[in-house]
């Protein structure tokens, strides 16, 4: 569970850590997937393909998605708050290499706190807006993308 002063990015790595320590496999050859299955002791008729590559057994299904589903929900209620969402969206434009795309960074940026389709001119705060969040949100973006350019200008990452 996050705490008050936890950061995106240490939200990020509790997330991550939670998913390296899911009982996954991956194999992107059958070679590889014939390793893996002698590795951790499971059949192939155990498993359903989650991801490209990406392989859990049928019995953990259900934890897989409702750990993902947990992500989610406690994203979306951090990206609430203008702090922590201007924080979030500032690291992921330095993340994305914001300024460098011209074509789709919003899109790029915004990905990374839920599903959107690439739609030319769209900008971040359109797309979040389809994504459900609100106006603390969307101005947090318009924040950081001004915070953002700044830097750029001041450390001349043009």
């Amino acid at each position: 569970m996050p705490t008050k002063t936890e950061t995106y990015r240490e939200l990020r790595a509790r997330f991550q850590s939670d998913i390296n320590t899911f009982p996954l496999l991956f194999a992107f050859s059958n070679e590889q997937l014939d390793h893996a299955l002698k590795e951790k002791g499971w059949s192939e008729g155990e498993l359903v393909r989650v991801m490209p590559g990406g392989f859990v057994r049928k019995q953990d299904v259900g934890r897989l998605h409702a750990m993902a589903c947990a992500h989610d929900r406690e994203l979306r209620a951090s990206m609430a708050g203008y702090d922590f969402a201007y924080q979030a969206f500032l690291y992921e434009m330095g993340n994305h290499e914001y300024h460098l795309d011209t074509w789709q960074a919003d899109w790029d940026v915004c990905s990374s706190f839920g599903d959107a389709d690439y739609v030319v001119d769209k900008d971040g705060p359109a797309y979040l807006a389809e994504m459900g969040y609100g106006e603390v949100t969307q101005r947090a973006y318009r924040d950081a993308r001004r915070r953002f350019y700044q830097l750029c200008d001041e450390n001349e990452w043009w």
